[in-house]
């Protein structure tokens, strides 16, 4: 495996930034890399990634050195298991609303005595051929993340219950998926989202726990780091987007 930079970043109180892929090109996650992102969020949730080419994108992302997170579909063992078995450093688990949901997180990632993940010796374990299976399990347990997407009013109103569990890395507020089920989809400008990711953020950070978030540019980037979050990630097609409008219009600027 890998070591993951990543982790130790967050334990020496940094902020990481982060790109969501969610499209197959081994070549964008590589590319990510030595742009110099800390990690890749590849978006299994949403986009047409399954287990396959995601195993793509994970060498792609052990060759430009960033630390390759995915996002998995849902909070399944059997799915979760998969995705870890062929390299990801970390998973990022979508609606996490209650404690018992993420306790399951933990016992599907981490192997004994921390938790219950499938034994196997897969990609991520070399295959079984470099090294004893403790050690492994050992370097698994340490250094595979897990980040909890805090994104609905269930959530929030059991943060409290959730923060309390141990082994969780980051809790990733989704601001989309929260705006949506505060009745208010896609507004994430609205003072009252602002008011309820002001409130997640306090109350993450006042647990000790690191806060993560979706940030769409880089003033809004700038302004969470400033509140406290320190795992920032944004978008791909965002930055694509800019970069091409900004070419387009000084090309074309009469």
């Amino acid at each position: 495996m890998m070591k993951n930079k990543l982790r130790e970043k967050l334990a020496r109180g940094e902020a990481v930034l982060g790109v969501f892929i969610p499209f197959p090109s081994p070549d964008v996650v590589e590319m990510c890399g030595y742009l110099g992102f800390d990690f890749t969020v590849l978006d299994a949730e949403h986009g047409p990634m399954n287990v396959e080419t995601a195993a793509h994108l994970l060498r792609a992302a052990e060759c430009g050195g960033i630390v390759p997170i995915v996002n998995v579909p849902s909070n399944s063992p059997q799915t979760i298991v998969r995705y870890l078995d062929i390299g990801a450093l970390g998973i990022q688990v979508p609606q996490v609303n209650d404690k018992e949901e993420a306790q399951a997180i933990i016992r599907a990632v981490k192997y004994h005595p921390l938790g219950q993940r499938g034994m196997a010796r897969p990609r991520a374990g070399h295959y079984g051929v470099v090294g004893s299976t403790q050690e492994y399990m050992e370097q698994a347990n340490r250094e595979t993340m897990i980040i909890a997407s805090i994104e609905n009013v269930d959530g929030m109103m059991h943060l409290p219950h959730i923060l309390s569990v141990e082994g969780i890395d980051v809790f990733f507020i989704g601001p989309s998926d929260l705006s949506q089920s505060l009745g208010i989809p896609g507004q994430v400008g609205t003072p009252l989202m602002k008011s309820a990711v002001d409130t997640l953020v306090t109350q993450i950070r006042s647990a000790g726990r690191a806060v993560g978030i979706f940030a769409p540019d880089a003033a809004a980037a700038r302004s969470y780091i400033a509140k406290g979050a320190q795992y920032i990630v944004t978008g791909s097609v965002g930055l694509l987007a800019r970069a091409a409008n900004e070419f387009l219009q000084e090309v074309r600027r009469s």
